[in-house]
């Protein structure tokens, strides 16, 4: 009886937590049906002969017999502590991995959008988008870049390196102070990175001008239109951004300063765009659709 009634303060407290964070909620549940959603949509592409979960099945999947030097898979171009971290997932049933990744991607990006001020709406928009099922049919390993968004800042940089060209903007909207402690936990993880892996930051290299650039669509600013155009565009979001301590802002910012970025990741700046600009976030979802949509609905019917 006690033992019931010392509950009950526990009990309340979450409800009152589920009751305030009730969009947050909502949107987690919504996130989950449209990552069960896009994963058999993508199911369905595989049967019929599209090439869908490429990266997972012939580089990060393969990973795990090369352990020690991850960069002799073709097409690994990442830090190599990503390795240990999607190991557990390339034991598992290929089908059964992705589902689970595409359930971890949605969860992690509908946390983020709301961690950065954004609400329900951004989710559906943003989780019903080409560019989300885009991303599911790739399924890259986006998902763990975005967990440093989600951590204390200082424990952001060996989360955000795993692609660099994701989301270094946010830095822009980081408090100067805490930059030397993010770039000193980083140099530390990469130090003790090379006790298990050696030096590898010229395999790493090598891999990239291999096996990354040239070989999805570059959609970067700087790729697409004038770069000195794009660093201009980018540093004038990055002051607004500093000023303001905005990190969505800082992440549109930073798309305009990378060279290279391929369109399966831009389901994180699609969030960003919608969370500081409705309206141009819904134009971008439509044209998206009509466009790239529309080619893959020709695709089929021509099968």
């Amino acid at each position: 009886m006690t033992s019931s009634f010392s509950s009950i303060p526990t009990v309340n407290r979450i409800r009152v937590w589920a009751s305030a964070n009730r969009p947050l909620l909502k949107s987690l549940v919504f996130s989950q049906v449209m990552a069960i959603v896009w994963w058999l949509a993508a199911l369905w592409l595989r049967g019929v002969g599209v090439d869908v979960w490429h990266d997972q099945i012939y580089t990060f999947r393969e990973t795990i017999h090369s352990a020690v030097n991850p960069y002799v898979v073709i097409g690994f171009v990442n830090v190599p502590w990503v390795v240990p971290i999607i190991a557990p997932f390339a034991w598992i049933p290929v089908e059964l991995s992705m589902l689970l990744q595409t359930c971890l991607l949605f969860g992690i990006l509908t946390i983020v959008i709301f961690r950065f001020k954004g609400d329900f709406w951004v989710v559906v928009w943003t989780l019903t988008s080409f560019m989300c099922l885009d991303s599911v049919l790739e399924m890259n390993v986006d998902w763990v870049v975005m967990i440093g968004l989600l951590v204390p800042v200082i424990y952001s940089g060996p989360f955000l390196i795993i692609k660099p060209q994701l989301a270094p903007g946010y830095y822009f909207a980081v408090p100067p102070k805490k930059w030397l402690l993010v770039a000193a936990f980083t140099v530390v993880v990469v130090l003790v990175s090379f006790v298990f892996w050696g030096f590898w930051i010229p395999d790493m290299i090598a891999g990239i001008r291999s096996n990354s650039v040239g070989r999805f669509f570059n959609i970067a600013p700087a790729n697409l239109i004038p770069w000195p155009i794009s660093v201009a565009v980018g540093i004038g979001m990055a002051y607004y951004a500093f000023r303001r301590r905005d990190e969505a802002l800082g992440i549109i910012a930073g798309f305009f300063f990378i060279p290279y970025f391929a369109p399966y990741s831009l389901p994180l700046i699609f969030a960003m765009v919608a969370i500081k600009a409705r309206r141009l976030a819904i134009i971008i979802f439509f044209s998206m659709w009509i466009i790239y949509g529309g080619a893959i609905l020709m695709g089929i019917l021509q099968r």
